[in-house]
């Protein structure tokens, strides 16, 4: 039964960082289409994505906070 549930945490952290990799991408492009260059581009992937999991370890927080 762990090894289930287990299985079944990981498939749904998967599709979170699926939507989550498509949203970077459709940020990314339509940054790219505004006219920010690739190689500026390339220098904010890790800036966002560091943001992205602040983000998430703050929401996580705040959820166990009000548990």
């Amino acid at each position: 039964m762990g090894n289930h549930t287990n299985a079944l945490n990981t498939l749904e952290q998967i599709k979170r960082e699926t939507k989550d990799d498509a949203r970077l991408y459709a940020c990314i492009r339509d940054l790219y289409e505004q006219g920010v260059s690739l190689s500026d581009l390339k220098a904010l992937i890790p800036d966002i994505r560091r943001t992205r999991e602040q983000l998430q370890l703050k929401r996580m927080h705040t959820v166990w906070h009000h548990l």
